[in-house]
């Protein structure tokens, strides 16, 4: 019976062993596209609200049309840096959050459920 037992084992230890080389794997796999996934889905959620709000994408037409092209330029340029700036801020945040959350975890008797965002 121990002989059966040790052979469970061995045979788990390598199901294991293969089942994160696997996961690895498809982990590098999914990585590659996550990117254009992540844009197609941006293009995606924009198209469909642009065409749920017609008078949206007149207005914006008429902004272009009624403050000139060179102004609509530099208010875009403007509104690109601030998205921007807006989602540097974001990503140090959550870096700040979570080595927040790490603190929080290792400190004795803090509560092991994560905080709502």
């Amino acid at each position: 019976m121990s002989d059966r037992l040790a052979e469970v084992r061995q045979r788990r230890a390598e199901l294991v062993d293969r089942a994160a080389r696997e996961r690895d794997e498809v982990h590098r796999l999914v990585a590659d596209i996550t990117t254009p996934m992540r844009a197609a889905g941006w293009i995606s959620a924009a198209w469909r609200i642009a065409r749920s709000r017609p008078a949206l994408v007149g207005g914006a037409v008429a902004a272009l049309v009624i403050l000139r092209p060179s102004r609509a330029i530099a208010w875009s340029l403007r509104l690109w840096a601030g998205w921007q700036t807006f989602q540097r801020l974001r990503e140090r945040l959550a870096i700040v959050m979570t080595a927040t959350d790490a603190r929080r975890a290792d400190t004795p008797g803090a509560p092991k459920t994560p905080r709502p965002r």
